[in-house]
């Protein structure tokens, strides 16, 4: 899992994204990481409680489905 937070380290220092946190659950293992800022502005790290909105994605998933 190196490898996977070595690329998130690279996409967030080169600004294309603000932060990310992930987590893999397989069988009976937990795996997980974060990387960058919760604001930008003051410098406020990502904690691994921190909750997101997650805006519905419905419409533009189903329409890529119905393009295909």
């Amino acid at each position: 899992m190196e490898g996977l937070q070595k690329i998130i380290d690279k996409h967030v220092k080169s600004g294309l994204y603000p932060g990310v946190e992930w987590k893999i659950n397989h069988k009976l293992s937990i795996i997980k990481g974060k990387s960058g800022f919760l604001n930008l502005d003051n410098k406020q790290p990502i904690k691994m409680d921190t909750v997101y909105r997650i805006w519905s994605m419905t419409k533009p998933i189903i329409s890529i489905v119905a393009l295909q």
